[in-house]
């Protein structure tokens, strides 16, 4: 089934880049699914769930009661109450509920330019690779009371929206600013113990290799020789601590090469494609897309731009 595309023209403030939305999601009745337009703030009423849908923006929601699926990816998670979950803009998702109480989401959309300045500000695409690498969308565990805060909170910035669309754009920017330095910068044993995984030593010693220019190069093939492990033993490890396939690894390490070499070197995109072993210049602009949200020719555009001294 392919997925309905909304955009960020249609379902974002032009002028905050953001827009924040409530919806509830309960059992499938007679009763149709609307939308209630409120100042500047949609209410979505929703019986049984939502059709499958992906967007060229980012989004972040809360869940603030009851338990909902989420199948995001081909995947499903089951989630409830505290659970929040980033959405990237290459994720394909819907939602269908989970049980017989309704579930009540706060989801915050936002232009993905938002985290690329908030990249170029840390001079560093740590959080971005956490952000992007993971098959699924990335879920962390609030308490209720502070998911039911952050929830208000969305609510109370969106609706300055109209009158103050600076102010709000700020405030939107750094919340994410802190959710994101909060869930994807702590180091491993500053996260909260549901969030962290005992890593074997070998396969740690192995990603820290396949990140070598010499190994990333050569690829798929290096990385089962050197993990000294059979293909269905070592996809089952990557899975179980990486939430990804080799393949995927292998690929997230190619593209973020790829953007280091494109924000310093003038080298030519398909010269970057060709050496990082990509066999066409279209799926290399596809997969870039997917981790960086633009394409590679843009994002160097940008790094430039953020680059000239002011």
């Amino acid at each position: 089934m392919k997925p309905l595309e909304l955009s960020k023209e249609e379902h974002l403030s032009a002028k905050a880049g953001a827009g924040v939305s409530f919806h509830l999601i309960q059992k499938e009745s007679r009763s149709k699914s609307y939308t209630l337009r409120t100042g500047d703030i949609n209410y979505h009423y929703i019986s049984g769930g939502t059709a499958l849908h992906s967007h060229d923006f980012a989004e972040i929601f809360i869940v603030l009661s009851g338990s909902i699926f989420h199948y995001v990816n081909g995947e499903k998670q089951s989630l409830d109450a505290g659970s929040l979950v980033f959405i990237r803009p290459s994720d394909s998702h819907r939602f269908e509920v989970g049980g017989d109480k309704p579930c009540e989401i706060v989801n915050l959309a936002y232009r993905l330019e938002m985290l690329l300045d908030f990249s170029r500000y840390l001079e560093n695409d740590y959080f971005m690779m956490a952000f992007t690498a993971p098959v699924l969308s990335p879920v962390c565990r609030i308490s209720v009371p502070d998911g039911e805060k952050l929830g208000r909170l969305l609510l109370e910035i969106n609706s300055e929206q109209i009158r103050f669309p600076e102010r709000a754009r700020m405030k939107i920017k750094a919340l994410i600013a802190e959710l994101f330095t909060r869930y994807f910068l702590m180091r491993d044993e500053e996260l909260p113990s549901a969030m962290r995984k005992e890593i074997p030593e070998w396969f740690e010693k192995l990603c820290s290799e396949m990140r070598k220019p010499e190994n990333l190069m050569r690829g798929l093939g290096t990385l089962y020789l050197l993990a000294g492990k059979t293909p269905e033993h070592l996809c089952k490890c990557f899975r179980k601590y990486m939430n990804k396939t080799p393949t995927e690894f292998v690929n997230e390490l190619r593209i973020n090469y790829s953007a280091k070499i494109l924000s310093d070197s003038e080298e030519k995109v398909f010269s970057i494609a060709s050496d990082l072993g990509f066999k066409s210049l279209s799926r290399f602009y596809k997969i870039f897309r997917q981790y960086y949200g633009v394409s590679p020719a843009k994002y160097r555009n940008m790094k430039v731009k953020a680059n000239i001294p002011l």
